[in-house]
């Protein structure tokens, strides 16, 4: 999975680490039994941990614990089939009733995401100051921020707009545990 939207300094930083073991991973297979789309989500606990994962400064208005949303990649030729939508769908349904204030994330500018975002009601704007060195951008870096009130808003618009991938990819498994 290869992204136009930055380059990987060190490929390293893609396997599995302690972060994942800690963390949920939720994936879309396909029929060999293989990942086509993945996405990882897990619990920020306050300001100073989430600008520590994400690597950038945040708003000091932000709320937490924040479920942040990242390392979500689909496999080329299984784009633009709204998979990445339907594991957000999924993450979303299982915070709904969890307290946690917010969902956080990163995307680069013109990222096919990016208008699905607004359009679910995130919040975008440029860090001050991003530290990230792991990846090394083609686009500017926007972070992502979803208020807890919008989060059902949200979920019914990404049900309306995955329908057909989420009866296509149906959620298998036990519901999702986070550490809070």
């Amino acid at each position: 999975m290869r992204a136009e939207e930055f380059r990987l300094a060190e490929p390293t930083v893609l396997l599995w680490n302690e972060r994942d073991d800690h963390d949920v991973v939720l994936a879309a297979w396909d029929e060999l039994g293989k990942a086509i789309s993945t996405m990882r989500g897990g619990i920020a606990r306050d300001k100073q941990e989430a600008e520590e994962r994400i690597q950038c400064t945040l708003p000091d208005a932000y709320v937490f614990p924040s479920l942040l949303l990242d390392r979500g990649a689909t496999k080329e030729e299984y784009r633009g089939r709204a998979l990445n939508a339907a594991l957000r769908y999924y993450f979303f349904l299982g915070i709904l009733n969890l307290p946690i204030y917010s969902v956080l994330g990163a995307v680069y500018e013109k990222a096919p995401r990016v208008n699905t975002m607004m359009s679910l009601g995130y919040t975008l704007f440029a860090p001050a100051r991003s530290r990230q060195t792991h990846l090394l951008p083609n686009r500017p870096l926007l972070i992502t921020y979803l208020q807890h009130v919008k989060i059902q808003d949200a979920c019914d618009r990404l049900m309306t707009m995955a329908h057909s991938v989420l009866d296509e990819y149906p959620w298998k498994g036990d519901p999702l545990r986070f550490s809070l």
